[in-house]
């Protein structure tokens, strides 16, 4: 089922033109998302607890969110193409491919960061690369960066 097929099935008005917005969240049916790119104004993708391979299927969209919280994921390979993106929630995905994780780096717009403690410690080290980032987890970003920074300095003291 593409899309397309499950908006039509649902009930919901097909806007290409205008619609901003695309929840496909526990949507387990839909296989084939290659037609997402005929929302040209699509900004916000939430598809939680769905399945899919990788983000390859959004390309050419513009987003500013994307939310797949829960969801079975390969591989975030791709999510680096959406340069304007603010939002990302990957809190509790089954990612089978750990390294893809290092393409949000070049997310440089990247304000707010959702994510499983496993995958926050992988990430941790190289997000004070990030200029823009605000709040990771829902907590202040400022606040984790000076802790995380004191006890990497006691670490050094003490080895």
């Amino acid at each position: 089922m593409t899309v397309i097929e499950y908006l039509i099935s649902c009930g919901e008005e097909l806007d290409f033109k205008s619609r901003e917005e695309i929840d496909l969240t526990y949507t387990k049916r839909i296989t084939d998302f290659s037609d997402l790119w005929r929302f040209k104004k699509l900004k916000n993708f939430f598809a939680e607890y769905s399945s899919f391979d990788d983000l390859t299927h959004l390309n050419g969209l513009d987003l500013l969110l994307i939310d797949i919280n829960g969801t079975k994921i390969k591989t975030l390979m791709g999510i680096s193409q959406f340069t304007n993106l603010y939002s990302v929630d990957i809190q509790s995905i089954a990612l089978n491919d750990e390294g893809s994780l290092m393409e949000i780096f070049y997310l440089k717009n990247l304000e707010r960061l959702d994510v499983s403690n496993k995958y926050f410690r992988i990430l941790m080290p190289n997000l004070m690369l990030m200029p823009k980032l605000e709040v990771i987890n829902g907590k202040c970003f400022n606040k984790i960066k000076k802790l995380y920074k004191y006890r990497t300095c006691i670490e050094h003291m003490l080895a």
